[in-house]
């Protein structure tokens, strides 16, 4: 439950924590979990529960971390990162190193990695590249998509995986679509299906998704 407004606010503020911005009576908008805050504590203590008491210190332990990342400089974010992926790559080295003592094999590791990590899911621009030809009435980048995602773990290309599922031929920028005469859907309109494992082309880079989508 999401509360926006004073006189309709709930128990359970965890979700208000991030309603941003809060109105209050007269309109105004607040815009920090400061007053967040207070108000649980000073017009709530009838509804309050310790789940309730503990949900709002998680939020609001939260927000502080966030506010200090987002006062991290550049640099500092650079060292940090650079810190933490060091002290990570000593730690998988002597992982590694225990696991070879232990008689594991390069190729029974990869195995393990190649069974547990998919190398296609639906990322957020697969997705939207298949909803874009379906609005224009290309319904087989949906086929090219489902085709894909019912062998997660395939080492096969995207190319190989739809072939014989639908009649695209694989190629392009997955943006645009092409006339090929060999009636490769409607009209001998076909979708160019790019590597759906591949990088996320430019338009992809600026989708922006919001929890309310």
């Amino acid at each position: 439950m999401v509360c926006c407004h004073v006189t309709h606010y709930c128990c359970h503020v965890t979700h208000c924590v991030t309603c941003v911005p809060i109105l209050l009576g007269n309109h105004t908008p607040i815009y920090t979990y400061t007053y967040i805050h207070t108000y649980v504590h000073t017009h709530t203590h009838k509804h309050k529960t310790p789940q309730h008491t503990q949900q709002i210190a998680d939020e609001l332990k939260k927000e502080r971390a966030a506010e200090e990342i987002r006062a991290i400089t550049p640099a500092q974010k650079t060292a940090r990162d650079k810190q933490a992926w060091t002290a990570w790559l000593r730690r998988y080295r002597a992982r590694l190193d225990a696991e070879a003592a232990a008689g594991a094999t390069s190729d029974a590791r990869r195995t393990i990695m190649l069974s547990t990590n998919p190398r296609y899911i639906l990322r957020q621009w697969v997705a939207e590249w298949a909803i874009r030809e379906a609005d224009k009435g290309n319904y087989q980048g949906v086929q090219a998509v489902l085709a894909v995602l019912q062998q997660p773990f395939s080492e096969k290309s995207t190319a190989e995986l739809i072939r014989g599922a639908v009649q695209i031929p694989p190629g392009g920028d997955g943006m645009n679509q092409g006339a090929d005469g060999g009636g490769g859907g409607e009209g001998g309109v076909c979708v160019m299906v790019p590597e759906l494992d591949g990088r996320v082309p430019d338009w992809g880079r600026k989708l922006c998704v919001s929890c309310s989508s």
